[in-house]
């Protein structure tokens, strides 16, 4: 059982784990495995509960992996180590444990791995049972407050002032996104005088939603529909992605596509340069939107240009295009000349959205910053500091949607408990 707070005023352990998420849980399940037991090891939760974040992941069914996990669709200031470390325990490392330690029976929708049941609370629940059968401690309501070295190894100190001492500690206390549910960037300020401050990123929203002045999509709040996606930065893609695209209440762009590219696009604002998203709501390119538009003008020209279009788009899609671009869509689509029909083409297959922000930390996904990689080992662990390792968000690593970042939290708890298996 979940032990709510009520820790001794001093106890020892091999392995203290500061952060009961994702990427903690999962180091305290590997624990037991590599070393047999969990009666040496406790869990530090500032919430009532383990894994509150977890449960929303993937809109509470828990995309655990991906099945191609590659270097190029993560943000890092290390990527030779990320890959050494995503190397280390891959996506059918992931699905092999669930299944054969954790009793998780995994299935797939195409690249995206999610328990049967399609519910986090499964994973969440597989991870704490394992655990608490092995004898971890997992302490609840429990606020760490400072983390300090000492000639054994470390003393934390929880807010209620217990001192919890250890050879080794894990910190998993996350990035900053849901801060509600505790993960509100704090955590990686706790190894203080330990970490070279130069090293600790400060903490941004990464997938998250984001924000435009473009008036008119509000008149397309709650439409969703699928594109292909660029950054366009002084005439240059920057960046591309495609999936589905949600057209927000707050006059924005949200959906998986436009999360992916959400970090790029903010490092370009960030660095004060003008930045717009094309979307092509055509998924074609220029010619053959031409001709498609072209055959149903001939096909129906006694209709309106929405009418006659609007089996090819959304039409309230359509009538935002039309009207960017000053077409009346109840005008007779056979007076749409060829100029302009080509130029509605071009619109539909590149509308460009000026950005110029995103969305609060409230809303997004993951958060980029954290510690970096290149002050940490191979074993993520502090390299001036033998026995404190970093794991999961509280590392400066984010990836794009689709089970990369949870991948990321397994294969770093997974780092650091081999290291750790090999010291304590």
């Amino acid at each position: 059982m979940q032990d709510r707070g009520n820790a001794m005023d001093t106890a020892d352990y091999k392995v203290l784990i500061i952060g009961g998420g994702a990427s903690g849980m999962f180091a305290a399940a590997r624990l037991v495995k590599e070393l047999g037991s969990g009666t040496d090891t406790a869990v530090i939760e500032s919430g009532t509960r383990t894994g509150r974040k977890l449960l929303l992941t993937g809109s509470g069914r828990c995309n655990i992996t991906n099945r191609h996990c590659i270097i190029s669709k993560y943000n890092t200031d290390d990527p030779v180590r990320l890959g050494k470390v995503l190397s280390g325990f891959n996506p059918s490392d992931t699905v092999d444990f669930f299944e054969n330690v954790l009793g998780v029976r995994i299935t797939s929708k195409g690249d995206l791995y999610y328990p049967a049941t399609f519910k986090s609370s499964t994973v969440n629940d597989a991870l704490r049972l394992y655990i608490e059968d092995a004898g971890t401690k997992i302490i609840t309501g429990s606020k760490a407050v400072s983390l300090v070295q000492t000639e054994e190894g470390f003393a934390v100190s929880l807010e209620s002032g217990d001192v919890l001492t250890s050879k080794c500690v894990i910190l998993a206390t996350g990035g900053a996104s849901y801060p509600g549910t505790g993960s509100d960037g704090t955590g990686v300020s706790l190894p203080d005088g330990l970490i070279d401050p130069e090293d600790i990123i400060p903490f941004t929203p990464a997938l998250v939603p984001l924000t435009s002045d473009k008036k008119i999509l509000k008149q397309l709040a709650g439409i969703r529909c699928s594109c292909r996606t660029k950054v366009i930065c002084g005439g240059k893609t920057e960046d591309t992605s495609e999936g589905e695209v949600l057209f927000t209440k707050e006059g924005g762009i949200s959906g998986i596509c436009i999360m992916d590219i959400s970090a790029s696009v903010l490092r370009l604002l960030d660095s004060g340069k003008d930045v717009s998203v094309s979307l092509n709501l055509m998924q074609a390119d220029a010619d053959e939107a031409v001709n498609m538009l072209a055959v149903r003008r001939h096909l129906f020209g006694n209709r309106s240009c929405t009418d006659a279009f609007s089996g090819m788009i959304d039409r309230k899609i359509l009538e935002a295009v039309m009207a960017d671009m000053r077409i009346d869509p109840e005008s007779t689509v056979s007076d749409l000349k060829d100029g302009r029909l080509i130029q509605l083409a071009n619109a539909l297959c590149g509308w460009e959205i000026p950005v110029n922000g995103c969305e609060g930390i409230d809303n997004a996904q993951v958060s980029c910053g954290g510690i970096n990689l290149s002050a940490l080992t191979d074993g993520l662990c502090a390299k001036e500091h033998r026995g404190l390792y970093v794991i999961g968000e509280s590392c400066n690593v984010n990836g794009i949607c689709g089970g990369y970042n949870l991948q990321w939290a397994w294969a770093s708890a997974a780092a650091a408990v081999r290291d750790i298996a090999s010291y304590v």
